[in-house]
């Protein structure tokens, strides 16, 4: 996650049904830039199409991981108590819009779950957590495109412009040397 001065920490889900214990929000977003930095790549961003993210919800049920949870990707932090019951993509045209996420692009991926764990329900009112998160290991494909790259970063202006709203000159500067398109779509996929 970039550091809090570039991307705004945003709560992610809403909780449904307080009796109930139900909590819905957003697992992958499509079409939005994901701030990543490694020792092997440094700074970049990942935007995960609409296209890819159907598939790696396929995938994901294929592989029955609806009801793997844990707690902030750390390891053997598995929760017991916390049970998907909705999972789908947003689908603006086909009425599949989540009421209170209508910034979310179509195409993004949408879970809700029942949380019996009364620990992770304390959390999840608390505001510990900020939303939830899609596990697994991706392969990062750099885009060739400079058409297509140089569309994602005129549509996604406003919101680079967010991101570094903190670091202005920063991002004039990235901006006007070609680099914000290397690295606002340089590993989309």
């Amino acid at each position: 996650q970039a550091p809090a001065a570039q991307q705004k920490a945003r709560q992610l889900y809403a909780v449904q049904d307080e009796d109930k214990h139900l909590v819905l929000g957003v697992v992958m977003r499509a079409d939005f830039p994901i701030y990543r930095r490694s020792d092997d790549l440094g700074e970049y961003y990942v935007i995960y199409k609409a296209d890819t993210l159907r598939i790696m919800a396929e995938k994901y049920l294929a592989e029955n991981r609806q009801n793997l949870v844990n707690l902030m990707h750390e390891e053997d932090s598995d929760v017991d108590g916390v049970q998907m019951v909705q999972y789908f993509i947003k689908d603006t045209a086909r009425g599949v819009v989540p009421a209170g996420f209508d910034d979310i692009a179509d195409g993004s991926l949408f879970a809700e779950f029942h949380v019996t764990n009364e620990d992770v329900w304390a959390a999840i009112k608390d505001g510990t957590y900020r939303g939830f998160s899609l596990e697994g290991v991706f392969d990062l494909v750099p885009e060739t495109d400079k058409d297509f790259v140089q569309n994602v970063v005129d549509i996604l202006d406003g919101a680079f412009s967010r991101l570094f709203r903190n670091q202005p000159n920063k991002f004039n500067a990235m901006k006007k040397k070609g680099l914000l398109t290397r690295l606002a779509a340089a590993l989309v996929q």
